[in-house]
């Protein structure tokens, strides 16, 4: 199974997911599975700056598509 992480830079694709806090010109810590066909399957985002899911639960995830 093919696991791709993004860097966004320019912060478009931020902006695009609505996690982009313009004002501060950084995102809010988020996470989204999108399988091989483009489909969002799964979407979390953090209500606090320093908060993270853990890896287990992350892992879980992916397991899960």
């Amino acid at each position: 199974m093919r696991q791709d992480l993004l860097s966004d830079f320019k912060r478009d694709v931020s902006r695009a997911y609505g996690v982009l806090l313009e004002d501060r010109f950084f995102s809010r810590r988020a996470y989204f599975l999108i399988d091989q066909q483009g489909i969002l399957r799964w979407r979390h985002v953090e209500a606090e700056l320093g908060d993270r899911r853990d890896d287990v639960e992350l892992l879980r995830q992916i397991a899960a598509l």
